[in-house]
């Protein structure tokens, strides 16, 4: 070979490595977001791309939304899975895998502090304080190392001491997962956790078509879950409830409600790519049973800081602030509580 040919070899290769350099420092990390709340009701939403952004503002009573969370998964113990819609080519959504798509949900929220337990260490966890922390079961059947179907049990007695469960997938409470694989059905366990005739028994066409009429969270969480089977009956949740989403029949595709100190939140339908981003949605949002939606600002955001202040900023209260950009494909957000 000339040892021309080396020179533009090697110019060829500088000249590539000098393209990609510049690549990087231009495009390595394009995408970069924050925002900003303060006690004067004031936020702020910077993108470096372009996103519309929405801020909810609730007031959230007395409730303490969970800043911690355990997330149930143990592959030894029994569960009652159903078999979710799969897209062409898309990779099944089995339990580990709507898990682990959930967490990476929760990040883009700045929902950073999640655990992974499995049924002894959540035994263990259920000994320790609730107010402030989540449970994400999406199992169908609670282990037997924390339920046995009876009031008193460790994940009732949790709950009632402060703790936010988020169920999803089958009746709650219904099975326990045993150490062995299998399980075991719950005579009575709609009592357990909501009461008696608060689920709902329908299998045929769940599909819900009409947005929950008592407040506008379905459209400002971006919520996108129509599905109400195993959902909760509206009316027997009773006044410390709230429901969002889509409503068919009395029922709700998302129900809160109060247990004891704590919460139950219940998702209806079998696993779905909707409904894990609803729960993502909604555990970021901070939203618990006693919610009150104050205000919702929207806009664009293009390459820069938008900044905006809350109409209805309360004097007093425990407010929830939830920015969050992207709309039905969120990208990123972030929740600030206050006390004022």
């Amino acid at each position: 070979m000339d040892k021309r040919d080396y020179g533009l070899i090697i110019l060829a290769v500088a000249i590539c490595a000098v393209i990609l350099v510049g690549e990087y420092a231009t495009y390595g990390n394009i995408y970069r977001y924050d925002s900003s709340a303060d006690a004067s009701g004031n936020f702020s939403v910077y993108d470096s791309g372009s996103h519309c952004y929405t801020a909810v503002l609730s007031d959230n009573g007395s409730f303490q939304a969970p800043t911690r969370f355990y997330v149930y998964y143990d592959e030894g113990y029994g569960s009652v899975v159903h078999d979710a819609k799969v897209e062409v080519g898309a990779k099944a959504l089995d339990q580990k895998y709507y898990l682990s798509q959930l967490v990476n949900n929760l990040k883009y929220y700045s929902v950073t502090d999640v655990t992974y337990v499995n049924a002894a260490e959540l035994a263990s966890k259920m000994s320790e304080a609730g107010t402030g922390v989540g449970l994400i079961m999406i199992s169908g059947a609670i282990p037997e190392t924390v339920y046995n179907g009876a009031a008193g049990c460790p994940i009732l007695t949790w709950i009632a001491s402060g703790g936010s469960l988020y169920w999803a997938g089958e009746a709650i409470g219904k099975y326990i997962g045993k150490a062995d694989g299998t399980t075991s059905k719950v005579t009575g366990y709609e009592a357990c956790f909501l009461g008696t005739g608060t689920l709902n028994p329908e299998t045929g066409d769940t599909r819900a078509l009409t947005d929950v009429t008592a407040n506008n969270y379905r459209r400002d969480l971006s919520l996108k879950n129509n599905d109400v089977r195993y959902a909760v009956n509206i009316a027997s949740a009773g006044a410390d409830s709230l429901a969002v989403g889509y409503e068919k029949d009395g029922c709700a595709s998302t129900v809160l409600v109060k247990n004891g100190s704590g919460m139950v939140c219940v998702m209806g339908g079998n696993y779905s790519n909707n409904q894990r981003m609803d729960m993502a949605n909604i555990i970021a949002s901070g939203i618990c049973y006693c919610s009150a939606e104050l205000d919702c600002k929207t806009g664009n955001v293009a390459r820069g800081t938008v900044t905006g202040t809350f109409s209805n900023w309360p004097a007093t209260g425990n407010v929830a602030a939830f920015l969050y950009l992207g709309g039905d494909f969120s990208v990123y957000g972030k929740l600030f509580t206050m006390t004022l």
